[in-house]
């Protein structure tokens, strides 16, 4: 963090990076400079020194993103020859303005579109049953959404899943509705709602998403509408719901047009050459 003489805070620098193995030679930093403070060359400082931290670990490229709501980011990422890799369109919908009656129908029409098929919800934790088949359900999302060239999706088990889930549970309430194959009993598909406790009247689509070999019957709207009204139920004087698809994603994005979302922001991934960032700042 960067203060002035009086403790005022006016410039931020965060890195940070996983250790199970994903993405080694990618260091992920966030910097943000008060526009008050903005072409003094601070931004070029924190992007030198996350630069240099990631040269000390031995990763050649810096991760970070900027807003459309922002245009000097998407400026400061051109100066120092960042590459673009995705581009994330956030949506929000007013929970009063959530239409209960199509949602109900799309739960209505589920097993008429989807013959074959359940919805199974989840509050909380997964059941040991459900556990390697979620798992699975994680494993074809990561590799069917779209993700930067150099990006390495994780090999996906029910104890990851189990670990995962108690590691977010500490400090959030979810609910989960899951389409399942009757004929094989495995999940086909999913929606996921999260509460965080820090922000308890926001309701964040963590998970929608619909296995190649089962979509063609309305999975998508069925799981949605079905964790939907469970949530009106369940978490009342919600306010707002919010979620993240790439502009690639047609499908849901379709979904959530439908049910009101509305366009937010668009967050921008870049990456950094750090040679050339040090190059650059003189590093």
């Amino acid at each position: 963090m960067v203060q002035d003489d009086s403790g005022a805070a006016f410039g931020f620098l965060s890195v940070t990076h996983s250790d199970d193995g994903l993405s080694p030679n990618i260091l992920r930093t966030d910097i943000s400079v008060a526009p008050s403070h903005r072409r003094q060359g601070i931004g070029t400082a924190l992007l030198a020194r996350a630069a240099g931290i990631a040269k000390e670990m031995g990763r050649p490229r810096l991760s970070s993103f900027h807003y459309d709501t922002v245009p000097a980011g998407a400026a400061f990422a051109d100066a120092f020859g960042a590459t673009p890799e995705l581009d994330f369109h956030n949506n929000v919908l007013k929970i009063a303005d959530l239409d209960r009656d199509l949602m109900q129908s799309w739960v209505d029409q589920g097993p008429d579109r989807a013959p074959g098929y359940s919805v199974t919800l989840v509050d909380g934790a997964y059941p040991e049953e459900l556990l390697e088949g979620i798992a699975h359900l994680f494993f074809i999302l990561e590799r069917d959404m779209p993700h930067p060239d150099n990006w390495e999706p994780r090999e996906w088990t029910g104890e990851l899943v189990k670990q995962m889930t108690e590691h977010y549970l500490g400090a959030a309430e979810s609910l989960t509705a899951v389409a399942v194959h009757d004929e094989t009993s495995a999940p086909a598909g999913m929606s996921q709602l999260i509460k965080r406790q820090s922000e308890p009247t926001t309701w964040y689509v963590s998970t929608t998403m619909v296995d190649p070999k089962h979509r063609g019957h309305a999975l998508g709207k069925w799981v949605k509408g079905a964790v939907n009204l469970e949530a009106l139920e369940k978490w009342p004087g919600g306010q707002w719901q919010e979620t993240g698809n790439a502009f690639t994603n047609e499908a849901m994005l379709g979904i959530n047009h439908a049910m009101g979302f509305r366009h937010e922001y668009t967050m921008s991934d870049v990456e950094f050459d750090v040679d050339l960032v040090l190059a650059q700042t003189g590093g």
